[in-house]
């Protein structure tokens, strides 16, 4: 490989603008990898490959290795613009990635303008009291502690929130604009706006991710859907206890209802055991907002 580097630089020395050679300079450190010598030859090779999908793919990766956030979700976007020219998919691991490491980001800043501000050592945030469920419920106390948990000592990060969470913020906006109809983008802002403190916004999307796999052309015949289908719905609820609000109840009771007639169980165990899941869900979810109607 180094003798396969030493004939690209040879390449540039005649030719400093010979954007492959830079390209494949890149690519070798990155195979070896060599982030921080990936780098330079890339960004080099950008400059005169301005439209290729191949050298931001491979930009946008080596800035992540590198902690260069706010610079991987500005080639993410790029590679946004050259979607319907490279018909390459939504790099979805790598924005999950993107998303979590910023929004925790964000959120550990948060927690220490809190700390700063009220001069304490360390500071403890009280969970929002989760919607009380009635002995009936399907739900253990092992399961709704374990629900609450999640929620606790998640603080409000202020809106705008700071860099790189904002770029971060506006690329995922932009996306799933781009790509409503998409499940896992919204699983991922879900996944954003939850680490953010914005809750209501987390319940938002996964009511939207919810409808995404639900868009699917006979999604209710799909075994891999279903599931789909199913994990979106667990964690739409577990949102919606968690801010027991009544107007999301209705909403997500009748989305989930509506799915629910659409399920076959005879398909299958996959859809019996949806069916079965589902319904319990709908009992709990009635019991649980039984104080609040």
């Amino acid at each position: 490989w180094d003798d396969a580097v030493m004939a690209f630089v040879r390449c540039v020395q005649q030719d400093m603008e010979i954007g492959e050679a830079w390209a494949n300079i890149g690519a070798i450190h990155m195979r070896l990898r060599r982030w921080n010598q990936a780098y330079p030859a890339l960004t080099e090779a950008l400059k005169h490959k301005h439209g290729s999908w191949k050298v931001l793919e491979n930009l946008m990766a080596v800035c992540l290795a590198l902690g260069r956030w706010r610079e991987t979700a500005q080639h993410m976007n790029s590679l946004l613009d050259l979607r319907l020219q490279s018909q390459r998919p939504v790099h979805i691991d790598e924005l999950r990635h993107l998303a979590y490491i910023t929004s925790n980001m964000a959120q550990r800043a948060a927690k220490a303008a809190a700390v700063s501000a009220t001069s304490v050592a360390s500071t403890a945030i009280a969970p929002i009291t989760a919607v009380s469920v009635s002995n009936n419920s399907s739900n253990t106390e092992e399961e709704v502690e374990e629900e609450e948990s999640e929620y606790a000592g998640i603080l409000l990060v202020a809106s705008p929130p700071p860099e790189p969470a904002l770029s971060v913020e506006t690329l995922l906006t932009r996306i799933t604009n781009t790509i409503p109809s998409d499940p896992q983008v919204w699983d991922v802002m879900a996944e954003f706006q939850h680490a953010m403190g914005r809750f209501d916004l987390e319940l938002e999307a996964r009511i939207k991710q919810f409808r995404a796999v639900k868009s699917k052309s006979l999604w209710e015949r799909d075994k891999d859907l279903i599931a789909a289908a199913h994990s979106a719905a667990v964690e739409m609820i577990k949102a919606l206890k968690h801010l027991g609000r009544k107007s999301d109840y209705y909403s997500c009771k009748s989305l989930l209802r509506t799915a629910m007639g659409q399920l076959d169980p005879s398909r299958g165990t996959a859809w019996a055991d949806a069916a079965a899941t589902w319904a319990a869900m709908l009992a709990d979810l009635d019991a649980a907002f039984t104080e609040k109607l």
